[in-house]
């Protein structure tokens, strides 16, 4: 009789786990989502550009100075600078330009300017952020172009008295 019980038992549990794992089995459905994904790089979503007027500072050298945007740069990256009068060893010029980050989410590295003087028997050129990262949406800050004159002219016939510059920098977004 005891074996009879064991034995109903038995069978009631694996008639039990039957069901349940049955039911599972109709009652559990699996989902499956495959498609594909791309993006498009819009450029107008990152804007840095120069702003405002440039100032210069020609201290007490009696130089003259000008530094201006290119008006005719709709993308506003690119600006003028004309530095002459300089007559003495270490005389400096300073010309400030103004940079926006104009970039609703996206914010902005400033890269290290290169400068290339091609006459630079008397000049040194250096540059200097005041922030080289620009927050996005309005972030500013300012680039300040030295110019130093490195030995006091002697011969007005020197071909090297004067010389182009050209300072170029890059600016990388950073979603960040």
């Amino acid at each position: 009789m005891k074996k009879k019980q064991v034995v109903i038992v038995l069978v009631v549990i694996v008639g039990i786990l039957a069901l349940g794992i049955g039911y599972a089995a109709i009652a559990t459905q699996g989902f499956r989502i495959n498609g594909n994904l791309s993006s498009n790089v819009d450029a107008s979503q990152f804007n840095v550009r120069f702003t405002g007027t440039p100032s210069t500072n020609v201290g007490s050298t009696g130089a003259t100075a000008s530094a201006t945007l290119d008006g005719t740069d709709t993308n506003g990256r690119t600006a003028n600078l004309s530095v002459s009068g300089l007559t003495a060893k270490d005389q400096t010029v300073t010309a400030t330009y103004n940079i926006i980050n104009n970039s609703a989410s996206l914010k902005a590295n400033l890269g290290t300017p290169s400068i290339t003087v091609p006459n630079d028997d008397y000049f040194t050129v250096t540059t200097e952020y005041a922030n080289a990262e620009l927050a996005a949406n309005g972030g500013t800050t300012t680039l300040t172009v030295t110019v130093r004159m490195k030995k006091t002219p002697i011969d007005p016939d020197d071909t090297k008295l004067s010389s182009a510059v050209t300072i170029t920098f890059d600016a990388t977004p950073d979603n960040a």
